[in-house]
């Protein structure tokens, strides 16, 4: 009696690893997320003047009444991404312990596809309208700002609009994104900040297959539980 009570002891907590083991498995395919690092970044002037984009560039945003007014940037190329639907996208900015001298807001626009085109140049200038462009139209979310948020990730929920444009734009190109402060600079000195601290990070719809790892996992787990 006493080695039986053993035995199922140990089978119940072979169950319970199993069962851990499948959950952590498949929960891990579920919530696999894509990292994309950014392609160009950049800013341009009020005057319509900007240097161009790169992944090193400086993609300062000096609000409307400043010296010098600009509008930042960032483009990713999604042309080697395969079919998926995407749930949720967060775009992760990395600003300087400098970065930030008051309080704002930061709001992220869509880019029409005329001002795309010269964005990935190497420059331009008096090309207002792209300036308007980067700072309007569809908004993609935004967050306030102050000087609490240097030395941190700026982190953007990208909302409705900016995630049915991603969708569209996954697979076939390029994705812009404008970034437009109001108050004081939300971001200087940005040239320091590094590609990979600069990206989106993007979780598809859970595959057919992990659904059905998922559902056959717990069926096996329903008849181990049966079987003890």
């Amino acid at each position: 009696m006493e080695k039986s009570g053993k035995m199922g002891k140990l089978n119940s907590m072979k169950s319970t690893r199993w069962g851990v083991a499948i959950l952590f498995a498949v929960t891990s395919c579920l919530q696999a997320q894509i990292i994309l690092p950014v392609t160009y970044r950049g800013y341009v002037q009020s005057s319509g003047n900007s240097s161009g984009g790169g992944v090193t560039k400086n993609f300062v945003a000096n609000h409307p009444g400043s010296i010098t007014p600009t509008i930042s940037w960032f483009g990713f190329d999604l042309s080697g991404q395969t079919a998926t639907s995407i749930v949720s996208a967060k775009l992760y900015l990395y600003n300087p312990s400098s970065g930030i001298t008051g309080n704002g807001t930061y709001t992220l626009w869509d880019v029409s596809s005329a001002s795309k085109n010269l964005l990935n140049t190497t420059g331009f200038s008096g090309q207002t309208s792209v300036y308007a462009d980067l700072g309007g139209g569809t908004s993609y979310g935004s967050r306030s700002f102050t000087t609490a948020d240097n030395g941190n990730y700026m982190i953007f929920d990208l909302n409705a609009s900016g995630l049915a444009d991603l969708q569209t734009s996954w697979g076939s190109g390029f994705f812009h994104i404008g970034g437009a402060a109001t108050g004081n600079s939300a971001f200087a000195n940005s040239n320091t900040v590094l590609q990979n601290q600069t990206y989106l990070e993007i979780v598809p719809e859970p595959s057919t297959f992990s659904l059905l790892v998922l559902g056959l996992g717990g069926i096996a787990a329903i008849r181990r539980r049966k079987d003890i």
